[in-house]
C-alpha cells in the first residue's frame, strides 16, 4: 500500500510512438510511389524505429529494388548501422550510401535522412550523425514504394525485424530545428504542409489498410509472407534410415504455395536446392483450408534407394493459439516418426536436379544482389558425370595422354625454385605419433585464403611425406569421393582429382572453403580427426591420406544419390547459411581437442586469437550467420563449455556430457584419470574428475621460490612423466573480454587496429612438475603472439616440444623438453617458391625474349592489395635478382585487406625498372608497361635500356588507353596487351560507354573490347573484338589473335564457361573456339567484380604453329591452324612426386595445379602452385616440323 511514487499531476513522460501493424516477415506496399522519372530537388525521409535485431540488413522506407532500380531508401545494415541512400533510380552505387552509427536495440529512435541538393545528412534523435557532399541527380526510379522491406530483383527482402512508426516523406530538406521538433513530438502528430509527399500512422480498425495523411493518397496495404501465416509440413524419410528426410511445406496463401528441402539429422544437413515439381492444390471452406498433393516416388531422389516402409510425419504451424500440432513423435527425431508401408521399393532413383533457391532475406547475398548457389546445369553435370564414369586413360612416355599425335613432345628436365616443405603462411595445428616419432603439421601455404596442407616430419624436422593433398598412387577406392578419373602409367594407377574453386579464389581438392580444416587431433586408433573452425565440419582421415569407407566428412555420406561435390552446389558459397554447425564449439574460435584412454573426445569452446580473427576477416565471415545443431543452456553461452563425445565409426559423434562454468576454455589434456582445462578467460587451470566435477583449481605456479599468476593459459600438453606444459600470456585476460568475431564490422575494426598498432605482447611456454605440484621445471624464451598450439613428443628422452608459429606465422620451433631451449627453427627462408598463385594483375610468369631470363612472382594477392616477392632467374633456376613484396593499400599499412582501397602511386611498383615481371615485351623490341591511374589506364613505352620512347600522338611515352572503373574495395584489372613487329598495340579495354556513364561499375567492366593503336599512338581500330572477361591476348606473326574469354550465351554449354578462341586479323567471328579445360578463377566470371584468381594466356605461342594451354594438371598443345589438340602431357602429382627416375616416379611429368606457363624457344616453363615449383620441360618437335 501507501502512496509513494503516485501523483495527481499528469505524467510528463511522452507516450511512445504507435507502431504500424507490420508482423514479422510482412511489409507495407504503397501502390502510388513517387513518380519514377521526376527529378527531386530535395528530400527528407523520417520515421521512428524500434529494431529487435541488429545483425541483418533491414529496410525502413524507400523505392529500392537492388541492384538495378535504386532511387532512395532509409535502412539498417548488417552491423546495425543506419543508412541513407539517394540515387538516380538506376544501378546501385555504393558511394552514394551514407552510413551512420549503430542503432540501439529494443529502443524507439527517430531516424531522418535529408538531401538539400548538395549534401546528404543523417540524423538520429535530433542529432546530426553523418553527412557527405552529393549533388545528385536523385530520381525515385521504377521500384515500388515499400515500408519495412525492399526489393532484390523483384522479390521482397531485408524485412524489418522490429517496429516502425510514422514514416514520412518530404519534398524538401527539413532544418535542424524542424528535425528536433519532430523528434520531441515522439511520433504522435502526422506531418503537415505542402512539402509532405506521404505520411503514414497507425489507425485502429482499418484492417490491413494503412492510410496516408498527405493529400496525395499514397495509401498502403500490409502484405503478409509465409512466415506470418499458417502452414503444414510433410516429412518423409524415403530410404527409412531414420536420419534423412524431405520437407514439403504447404501454405494456403495466394492460392497455395510450396517450399521444399532435403535434410539430415546427424550430422546436420539442410539442402534447399531440392525443389521438385508435383501437382498440389489448396481449397478453402467455412471450416478452414485443406491441401492435396500428388508426390511421385521419383522426386525423392536425393537418396539412392526407396524403402518399402518409409518414415512419415505431419506438423501444422501457427494454428489458433500459436500451437504446433504433430501427427506422430517429435519433428527433429526421424527415428520417432510413424511409417507408411506398401511402398514399391527401388534400388536406384534418377539423378537429382538442382534449383537455385532464393537468398535468405537477411543474408549478404540478398543485399549484394548476387547468386550464391553455384549449382551446375544439366550439361555441366553430364560432363562431370561422364568424366567420372570414363574408362581409365593410358599415359605414354612423359605422361602423354592418348590424344597425343607425336607432332610435339614434352620432356621433363628439372624443377626450378622448388619450395621447401616447411614453408607455409600459418601453422594451424600439430599432432605427434610418439610411437613412430612422426610430427603431423596442418598448415596453410599463406596466412589467409588458402586450402590447407598436411605434411609429416621426423623428430629432427626432416620432411617425410605429404598427407594432404593426397598422393596420386593411392587406390581409387581410398579416395573415391575426391577422384575425377584415373590414368594408367606403366604398372601404376594414378588418381586425377576433382578440383574445387572456393570462395575468394583458393583452389582445393577437398571441397568448399567452409569444409576445409584448421583443427586436428590424432585418435587412439591412429586416424586423424580434423575440423573447420567456422562451420564445424568434421573429418576423419587415415594417416596416409585415405578416406575411411564408412564415412570421412560430416558434409557428405555415400547414401546420397549425388557426388561429393554436391556439398558445394547445395550450399551458399559465401557462408553456408543453411547449414547448422555439427560441433558445438564457438564458431571462429580456436578449439582444442584431446582423447582419453577410453577413446572419448573432449572439445573446448576455444579462444579468440589473432589467427581466428584474420580467418574471419579475410574469408569475410562472422559468427552472426552461424547456427548450431546443439543448443546450450545457461547465460554464459557456448563460450563457457567443454564437451565430451563418443566417436563412432565414420564421423558420427554422440554427445555424452557438457561442462560449463569456464570462460573461453582452451587447451585440454588428459592424464588418464583427470581432464585438465586451460580456463583462459578466468586465468586459471581447472582439473576435472571422471564425473566432470572440479578437483583442483590452479591460479598460480611457483618459479624460483616465488608465486606467479597464470595469465590467459591456452595450449596444454603432457609428457610421460606427467609434467605439464602450459602456454601463457604476458598479461591476464580481462573479465568480460569481448568476442570480436561476433560481427564482420567488429572484425574489421579489430583488424585495422592491429595493423596500425603492430604485434601484441609475446607468449611463453612453462613446464610444470605436474598439476598437483605446479612448480616450474623450465621456461621458454619469448614466443610469438600467434602461437596457437604446442605438441610434446614423449617418445624420446628428454621429450621434444614443437611450437606452431613459435617465432612468427608459419615458423615451426623445436624446443628441448628438459629446459625449453630452442633447438631448431623451420620455415620459409625466402629462397624458393611458397605459393605462386596467379592473382588478378599481370601474369606471374614472364620471360624476357632477348635473354631468356624468367620473372616469377610468389605469394601475390592482388585482390588484397599485395604484390608478392618477385624473382629473376636464369634458365637453370639461379636467382639473379629479387624484389620484396609490396602493399598498395591507401592506408599505407603492411597488411592485406579485401576492404581497403588502393593507392595508385604504390600500385605502380618499381617505375624506374622497365624490365620487370609486368613488362610487356613487344615484338618491335621495345618494352611496355601497364599503369593504373585514378583517371584510367596508361601504356608506357621504353627502349630496353629504360629510355622513354615517345608516341607522336602524345609527345610523351605515355598513351592513355582506357577509362576508369568505379573504385572501392574492388579495382581495375589487367586483361591483356600485345605489340606486333611494327609497334602496333592491341589493348583489351573496357567496352565503350557514354561519358555520362563513366566511371563504369565493376559489374559492367566485364564487357570489354580490343582496340588497336598504330606505332604513333593513334587509335586505328576501335572495337576490333568485343568480348567478355578477357584473360589474356596472344598475337601471331600473321596478326591472328588468340584470346581466352567467357563465351557468349550462344557459345556456352553452361554458365561461366571460358573459351579459348582464334580470331582473324580483321576481327569478327572466331576461326575456331574450344572449351577451356583449366581452372576458371573468380575474375569477372563467377562474380563480376572479383579478381581473386585469374587463369591467363601469356607467352603461350611457340612461333612454330602451336599454342600451349594449361589444363588443371596437364599441358595441352593446340594446332594454331585448326584448333585441334595434338598433344597433352602431365598428370596430377603432389609434392612427393618428382618424376621419372626419382623414388616417386609416377607420374613421369607431375603437376599439382598449373597457375601459369610460358614458352621460350624450345623450352616450356610451367608454374605449379600446389607444389610450389616451376617445371621446366624441353619441347621436341617431329622431324616433319610445321613451317
Amino acid at each position: 500500500g501507501g502512496s509513494r511514487g503516485l501523483s495527481a499531476e499528469p505524467s510528463t513522460t511522452p507516450s511512445p510512438p504507435v507502431p504500424l501493424p507490420i508482423s514479422p516477415g510482412s511489409f507495407i506496399r504503397v501502390a502510388k510511389g513517387l513518380p519514377a522519372d521526376q527529378p527531386l530537388q530535395a528530400l527528407t525521409i523520417e520515421c521512428w524505429v524500434r529494431p529487435k535485431q541488429l545483425n541483418a540488413w533491414q529496410s525502413l522506407i524507400g523505392q529500392h529494388n537492388y541492384p538495378t532500380a535504386c532511387g532512395y531508401s532509409l535502412g539498417i545494415d548488417a552491423n546495425g548501422r543506419v543508412g541513407f541512400y539517394v540515387g538516380d533510380g538506376g544501378e546501385y552505387r555504393p558511394d552514394q550510401a551514407l552510413l551512420g552509427p549503430a542503432l540501439a536495440r529494443d529502443q524507439w529512435q527517430h531516424v531522418v535522412g535529408t538531401w538539400d541538393g548538395e549534401t546528404q545528412a543523417l540524423w538520429i534523435d535530433g542529432r546530426l550523425v553523418a553527412q557527405a557532399a552529393f549533388e545528385g541527380p536523385v530520381r525515385p526510379g521504377t521500384a515500388p514504394l515499400w515500408l519495412g522491406a525492399c526489393g532484390h530483383n523483384g522479390p521482397a527482402v531485408n524485412h524489418l525485424q522490429g517496429d516502425l512508426a510514422m514514416p514520412t516523406i518530404h519534398s524538401r530538406a527539413l532544418s535542424a530545428d524542424e528535425i528536433e521538433a519532430r523528434c520531441r513530438d515522439q511520433g504522435r502528430t502526422p506531418a503537415a504542409g505542402d512539402a509532405v509527399l506521404a505520411c503514414w500512422s497507425a489507425v485502429k480498425d482499418r484492417g490491413n489498410l494503412i492510410a496516408d495523411h498527405s493529400p496525395h493518397g499514397r495509401h498502403g496495404r500490409v502484405v503478409s509472407s509465409a512466415t506470418a501465416t499458417e502452414f503444414v509440413d510433410l516429412l518423409i524419410d524415403s530410404n527409412a534410415d531414420r536420419n534423412s528426410c524431405y520437407l514439403i511445406r504447404l501454405t494456403p496463401e495466394d492460392g497455395g504455395q510450396v517450399a521444399c528441402s532435403y535434410n539430415e539429422h546427424t550430422p546436420p544437413w539442410h539442402d534447399r536446392t531440392w525443389q521438385p515439381e508435383f501437382a498440389f492444390a489448396v481449397a478453402w471452406d467455412a471450416d478452414g483450408w485443406s491441401a492435396e498433393c500428388e508426390l511421385p516416388f521419383d522426386i525423392f531422389c536425393k537418396n539412392t534407394t526407396l524403402a518399402p516402409a518409409i518414415g512419415f510425419n505431419i506438423r501444422r504451424f501457427r494454428v489458433p493459439g500459436e500451437e504446433v500440432h504433430f501427427w506422430h513423435g517429435a519433428f527433429d527425431q526421424p527415428g520417432g516418426w510413424g511409417t507408411l508401408a506398401g511402398i514399391p521399393p527401388r534400388d536406384r532413383l534418377p539423378a537429382p536436379d538442382y534449383v537455385i533457391p532464393k537468398a535468405a532475406p537477411f543474408s549478404s547475398a540478398a543485399q549484394w544482389g548476387v547468386n550464391v548457389y553455384y549449382t551446375p546445369g544439366l550439361a555441366r553435370r553430364s560432363l562431370l558425370a561422364g568424366q567420372q564414369g570414363q574408362q581409365q586413360i593410358t599415359l605414354g612416355p612423359n605422361s602423354a595422354h592418348p590424344v597425343t599425335t607425336g607432332e610435339v613432345r614434352l620432356e621433363f628436365e628439372q624443377f626450378l625454385l622448388a619450395g621447401d616443405p616447411h614453408a607455409c603462411g600459418i601453422i594451424w595445428d600439430l599432432a605427434v605419433d610418439q610411437r613412430k616419432g612422426e610430427l603431423f603439421v596442418l598448415s596453410d601455404p599463406r596466412q589467409i585464403r588458402e586450402a590447407p596442407e598436411l605434411r609429416v616430419f621426423d623428430r629432427q624436422g626432416r620432411y617425410l611425406r605429404t598427407v594432404m593433398p593426397f598422393r596420386p598412387t593411392l587406390p581409387r577406392s581410398n579416395v573415391q569421393d575426391l577422384c575425377a578419373m584415373t590414368a594408367r602409367e606403366g604398372e601404376a594407377e594414378l588418381i586425377i582429382p576433382k578440383l574445387f574453386e572456393t570462395l575468394c579464389g583458393s583452389l582445393s581438392l577437398y571441397g568448399a572453403f567452409w569444409h576445409l580444416p584448421q583443427k586436428m587431433s590424432l585418435a587412439p586408433d591412429g586416424d586423424l580427426i580434423l575440423c573447420n573452425i567456422y562451420r564445424g565440419a568434421l573429418w576423419r582421415l587415415k594417416p596416409d591420406g585415405s578416406l575411411p569407407r564408412e564415412g570421412w566428412t560430416s558434409a557428405y555420406h555415400a547414401g546420397r544419390n549425388e557426388p561429393f561435390e554436391s556439398h558445394s552446389w547445395t550450399q551458399d558459397v559465401l557462408n553456408a547459411q543453411d547449414l547448422k554447425n555439427y560441433l558445438s564449439f564457438h564458431a571462429l574460435h580456436y578449439p582444442y581437442f584431446c582423447f582419453d584412454p577410453d577413446g572419448a573426445l573432449y572439445v573446448s569452446a576455444g579462444q579468440s586469437s589473432r589467427p581466428t580473427r584474420n580467418y574471419g576477416y579475410h574469408w569475410e565471415v562472422s559468427q552472426q550467420e552461424v547456427t548450431y545443431q546443439r543448443e546450450v543452456s545457461g547465460q554464459e553461452g557456448r563460450g563457457a563449455y567443454v564437451w565430451k563425445y563418443r566417436v563412432h565409426p565414420g564421423i558420427k559423434l554422440e554427445e555424452q556430457d557438457a561442462w560449463g562454468g569456464f570462460a573461453s576454455p582452451s587447451g585440454l589434456v588428459h592424464d588418464g584419470s583427470h581432464l585438465i582445462v586451460a580456463d583462459s578467460g578466468n586465468n586459471r587451470l581447472q582439473v576435472l574428475g571422471k564425473d566432470g566435477r572440479p578437483v583442483a583449481t590452479i591460479t598460480h605456479y611457483e618459479h624460483e621460490g616465488q608465486q606467479y599468476p597464470i595469465h590467459g593459459p591456452t595450449a596444454l600438453a603432457m609428457d610421460r612423466d606427467n609434467s605439464l606444459y602450459v602456454l601463457v600470456s604476458s598479461q591476464p585476460r580481462a573479465a568480460g573480454e569481448p568476442i570480436v568475431e561476433r560481427t564482420l564490422a567488429v572484425l574489421q575494426q579489430d583488424y585495422l587496429r592491429a595493423a596500425e598498432q603492430g604485434s601484441a605482447e609475446p607468449t611463453r611456454l612453462i613446464k610444470l612438475k605436474s598439476w598437483r605440484e605446479p612448480r616450474t621445471l623450465a621456461v621458454s624464451p619469448p614466443l610469438h603472439p600467434n602461437v596457437v598450439q604446442i605438441a610434446v613428443d614423449g617418445g624420446v628422452s628428454p621429450p621434444l616440444v614443437w611450437v606452431a608459429n613459435g617465432s612468427g606465422p608459419g615458423q615451426l620451433l623445436r624446443l628441448a623438453g628438459d629446459d625449453l631451449s630452442v633447438q631448431a627453427e623451420h620455415g620459409d627462408r625466402g629462397e624458393t617458391l611458397s605459393c605462386p598463385r596467379q592473382s588478378g594483375n599481370q601474369p606471374i610468369l614472364n620471360i624476357d625474349p632477348h635473354t631468356g631470363d624468367l620473372y616469377v612472382e610468389d605469394d601475390s594477392n592482388y585482390r588484397l592489395k599485395q604484390y608478392g616477392t618477385v624473382y629473376r632467374i636464369d634458365q637453370a633456376g639461379n636467382v639473379l635478382q629479387k624484389w620484396p613484396p609490396l602493399f598498395f593499400n591507401d592506408l599505407g599499412l603492411k597488411a592485406t585487406s579485401p576492404w581497403w582501397t588502393l593507392d595508385y602511386e604504390r600500385h605502380f611498383r618499381y617505375p624506374e625498372q622497365p624490365l620487370f615481371i609486368d613488362s610487356i615485351f613487344g615484338k618491335d623490341g621495345r618494352v611496355y608497361r601497364w599503369k593504373l591511374t585514378n583517371a584510367g589506364v596508361e601504356i608506357l613505352r621504353f627502349d630496353r635500356a629504360g629510355a622513354p620512347v615517345p608516341f607522336a600522338a602524345t609527345g610523351t611515352n605515355v598513351l592513355f588507353v582506357d577509362h576508369s572503373m568505379q573504385v572501392g574495395f574492388w579495382h581495375d584489372v589487367y586483361h591483356g596487351v600485345e605489340v606486333d613487329r611494327n609497334g602496333k598495340i592491341y589493348f583489351v579495354a573496357k567496352a565503350d560507354v557514354d561519358a555520362a556513364a563513366r566511371p563504369v561499375s565493376a559489374y559492367n567492366a566485364v564487357a570489354q573490347q580490343v582496340n588497336v593503336y598504330d606505332a604513333d599512338g593513334r587509335l586505328q581500330t576501335n572495337g576490333l573484338l568485343r568480348l567478355n572477361a578477357v584473360r589474356g591476348l596472344q598475337l601471331d606473326d600473321e596478326g591472328n589473335l588468340y584470346v581466352l574469354h567467357m563465351g557468349s550465351p550462344a557459345e556456352r554449354a553452361w554458365d561461366n564457361q571460358l573459351m579459348l578462341s582464334k580470331f582473324p586479323p580483321s576481327g569478327g567471328d572466331p576461326l575456331w573456339s574450344r572449351s577451356w579445360d583449366g581452372y576458371v578463377g573468380q575474375a569477372q566470371v563467377l562474380f563480376a567484380p572479383c579478381h581473386c584468381i585469374t587463369s591467363r594466356q601469356h607467352q603461350t605461342l611457340d612461333g612454330k604453329g602451336y599454342l600451349y594451354a594449361a589444363a588443371k594438371h596437364s599441358v595441352q598443345v593446340i594446332d594454331c591452324a585448326t584448333g585441334k589438340l595434338v598433344g597433352e602431357f602431365g598428370s596430377y602429382g603432389n609434392l612427393d612426386c618428382l618424376g621419372r627416375g626419382s623414388p616417386s616416379p609416377h607420374p613421369e611429368l607431375p603437376f599439382g595445379l598449373i597457375s601459369a606457363l610460358s614458352v621460350w624457344q624450345d623450352r616450356l616453363f610451367v608454374v605449379d602452385v600446389l607444389n610450389r615449383r616451376i617445371v621446366k620441360c624441353r619441347i621436341v618437335y617431329a622431324q616433319t616440323e610445321k613451317q
